[in-house]
């Protein structure tokens, strides 16, 4: 008698209803799930590596070579269209994922969101602006005397590259040459008498623009026994290399393409 009076005293509470509980998962669940598929398309895109272009030599005749800025050419605007779908899914993610913070805890969303940010800065998918560097190469305006290489009287695909190292190594947070960001994909290379950064053809002059500390990405680019050290050949034949600190500039998205074929990421234990 006395369970059965203390039973009826103290009932058990009652159980969560199947919608409640399903709300409070669809509050939780939804928005963190979204983040999760813009993380990941924002991961693979800074994995993927670039079109599978056959690799350049020097000796291609001209014909080669045409064949060849054809066939970049073609897979660039194929997988920039690529690029693009990628970037409409991930709007469409994102405008998502902020229409349901008004159903979940909103800090939570914050901070998904400002990930999703950092994600894009760092796969270089979104114009940047600050501070930082401006590099500008063009070729001598001297010409080669009769039977001379004319080698250090043009500005070269490893010149370029070598500026864009030794800024990143100087702690440069964006770097676009021209109108071409560099990203994790990049690839700068010569195709006969044509420099191309992510499969765009460039003519000099050729400016490098980096963000970043412009005190010290100029320090580093004019370290005794640094890069202009490495073109002290070229620049006595005439190649003009001039840097200088900017205030502030603009830095366009990465508009390269990307074909992920063979990388994928690891499964976490």
């Amino acid at each position: 008698m006395l369970s059965y009076a203390r039973a009826k005293k103290d009932p058990l509470p009652p159980k969560a209803s199947r919608k409640d509980t399903h709300s409070r998962n669809w509050n939780w669940n939804f928005p963190v799930g979204v983040a999760s598929i813009i993380l990941g398309v924002l991961a693979m895109m800074q994995f993927r590596t670039q079109m599978s272009t056959p690799y350049l030599i020097n000796n291609y005749s001209n014909s080669d070579t045409t064949r060849l800025i054809i066939y970049s050419e073609t897979e660039r605007n194929r997988l920039t269209e690529e690029l693009d779908q990628v970037k409409t899914q991930l709007k469409e993610a994102q405008d998502l994922l902020g229409e349901t913070g008004r159903k979940a805890d909103q800090e939570t969303i914050k901070l998904l969101k400002d990930e999703v940010d950092k994600a894009n800065m760092q796969a270089g998918l979104i114009p940047v602006k600050g501070p930082g560097v401006l590099v500008k190469l063009d070729d001598s305006l001297q010409k080669p005397a009769p039977g001379e290489d004319p080698y250090f009287y043009l500005v070269h695909d490893v010149d370029i590259q070598t500026f864009v190292n030794e800024l990143w190594a100087a702690g440069a947070e964006a770097i676009a040459v021209n109108d071409q960001r560099v990203a994790i994909s990049t690839s700068v290379r010569c195709v006969g008498p044509t420099i191309m950064v992510n499969a765009v053809r460039l003519a000099p002059p050729y400016m490098i623009r980096a963000i970043g500390n412009p005190s010290t990405l100029e320090t580093a680019l004019r370290m005794q026994g640094g890069v202009l050290s490495s073109l002290a050949q070229s620049i006595a034949h005439g190649v003009r290399v001039d840097i200088q600190k900017e205030s502030e500039m603009i830095l366009p998205e990465f508009k390269g393409g990307s074909a992920f074929r063979y990388a994928e990421p690891v499964s976490a234990r």
